[in-house]
């Protein structure tokens, strides 16, 4: 199923999506939102996991030395088969490996 924050019927080129299956892992999509630029639509893809820079996806894509990330936003996630771009789930963001050691926010009385 087509991801719901997805603008208009963006696809995967063929050779990026070859690309991203020789490397494997999961890969989201982000793409930019921002009503004032001409190149509203485009796409992006981060890969994201246990072994790279990002564990779990970020909501905007991140900024590099040259680009800036804040005009896409993460929209689905890339089904490697079908090259389609889907919802999310809940699986895709694990647990802080910290959480349970983050003390309660206590509010004053």
């Amino acid at each position: 199923m087509k991801a719901k924050h997805l603008l208009g019927d963006e696809k995967v080129g063929p050779e990026a999506l070859e690309t991203i299956r020789k490397k494997g892992g999961k890969w989201f999509a982000y793409q930019n939102h921002d009503l004032g630029d001409r190149n509203i639509g485009n796409l992006q893809f981060l890969k994201a996991g246990p072994e790279c820079t990002f564990p779990w996806p970020p909501p905007r894509m991140p900024d590099t030395e040259r680009t800036i990330g804040w005009r896409y936003i993460l929209v689905g996630k890339l089904d490697l088969a079908t090259g389609e771009i889907i919802d999310t789930e809940e699986s895709d963001f694990p647990p802080h490996p910290r959480a349970d050691k983050i003390p309660p926010i206590r509010r004053g009385d």
